[in-house]
């Protein structure tokens, strides 16, 4: 497990979908840099070397000069460090680190040490040369080089952006450069297997349909062998006599498996995390069935919950259900509650910074229990008729 608290000193913003601006809190990035810190002598380490504690940067165009050589400093003090930053992310990002410095994103980092083995760059999408970018301000792969060279790692999240249409151009191309890559998701759905596929099927597009590259070999080896060496750990990401008994068992009798030629094709070109079967992490079984281990679900929760009452136990379905069916909507309503919190804390923030009326969500929880029969019509007659404009349905 990877923690990786914020710590950048600005964000950016938009009033208009258009034009971004940063909103400044460099003390807030040098009090949260001292607190990933104070973090890492506590828990780094933490059960038998499973937890790291990394430090997010947050992307490239929200760290100032002066914060880039303090972190610099840090990293010399802790050389076991891991720090993750996004960068050539985004048209916007890279022309403002060009107007403000003259350099290219992995120019700017490079010039205040954020560079090396234990160092990701997040994505580094849009390099000179890419189709999206006409910017020259180094020769021709100069900028990838620069990364090649000081064995910075960069993490290659395909879909994030393949769904809006942006790709790597290519991936291929990276891994000829000899960048390590790894693959992470970046947002939902979390499912790494599903960004192997992406990775290798955007690189074909890249290279103009060329079959033979961003292989499936090379995209399972930058999921596993990638992702290990980006992090430091040479003892994760194979079978190996001296390496961690981690081990993914993945499922493949089904007929979306079908045929077994080739299993590693066969996992990046048709599998998914729902064909996981079991994970093992230290010679522990923590996922049995494509489900935890020791994790409590609802249907588990219903089994074994015992309704307390006058001081007996009362084992009853309809007491045990009644019981069971409160907990979950007081339940519910706690989620909603602290969803919404923080909704109204951006919204109220967005408005002061437009300078516009503030309005804040609000919500309603109603709980549709799995033997009702409340139509699809009654759904929407009851968001017609709720006084309250945000209502949220929770269905179980």
């Amino acid at each position: 497990t990877i923690v990786g608290p914020v710590a950048s000193s600005s964000n950016f913003m938009t009033k208009d979908g258009r034009n971004v601006y940063y909103n400044m809190h460099e003390q807030q990035a040098y009090d949260r840099l001292q607190y990933v810190m104070d973090t890492r002598q506590k828990y780094d380490g933490a059960y038998d070397g499973r937890m790291t504690v990394a430090l997010y940067l947050g992307q490239v165009d929200c760290c100032t000069p002066e914060y880039l050589d303090e972190v610099r400093r840090v990293m010399d003090n802790d050389g076991e460090m891991i720090v993750t930053i996004h960068a050539a992310q985004s048209i916007n990002e890279y022309e403002q680190i060009a107007r403000t410095y003259g350099k290219t994103p992995a120019g700017y980092l490079y010039d205040h040490g954020i560079v090396g083995s234990r160092v990701h760059y997040g994505h580094y999408l849009m390099p000179q040369g890419h189709s999206m970018n006409a910017m020259k301000l180094m020769k021709p792969d100069e900028e990838l080089k620069l990364i090649a060279g000081t064995n910075t790692n960069i993490i290659h999240c395909p879909w994030s952006f393949g769904r809006r249409g942006m790709i790597l151009e290519s991936l291929q191309h990276y891994l000829d450069l000899g960048i390590n890559m790894g693959i992470g998701t970046d947002t939902f759905t979390q499912d790494i297997i599903w960004e192997m596929r992406y990775a290798a099927i955007f690189c074909k597009i890249a290279e103009g349909a060329n079959p033979f590259t961003g292989t499936a070999a090379e995209v399972f080896n930058m999921a596993t062998l990638g992702g290990a060496r980006a992090i430091g750990r040479p003892d994760l990401g194979r079978i190996q006599k001296g390496c961690k008994a981690d081990i993914v068992i993945v499922d493949l009798n089904n007929l979306d498996c079908q045929p077994v030629r080739d299993p590693i094709k066969v996992l990046v070109y048709s599998a998914c995390g729902k064909n996981v079967d079991k994970v093992i992490v230290d010679g522990k079984l923590i996922v049995d069935g494509n489900r935890p281990v020791n994790m409590q679900t609802p249907s588990d929760a219903y089994v074994s919950f015992e309704y307390e009452q006058n001081g007996e136990s009362a084992s009853e379905n309809g007491c045990q259900e009644e019981a069971y069916e409160n907990m979950l909507e007081e339940t519910a309503a706690q989620a909603c509650k602290k969803m919404l919190d923080m909704l109204n804390t951006r919204r109220e923030e967005y408005c002061r910074l437009c300078n516009i009326k503030y309005v804040p969500y609000s919500y309603d929880v109603k709980i549709i229990k799995k033997d009702d029969s409340m139509t699809l019509g009654e759904v929407r007659e009851w968001f017609r008729l709720s006084a309250i404009k945000d209502p949220a349905i929770i269905v179980f």
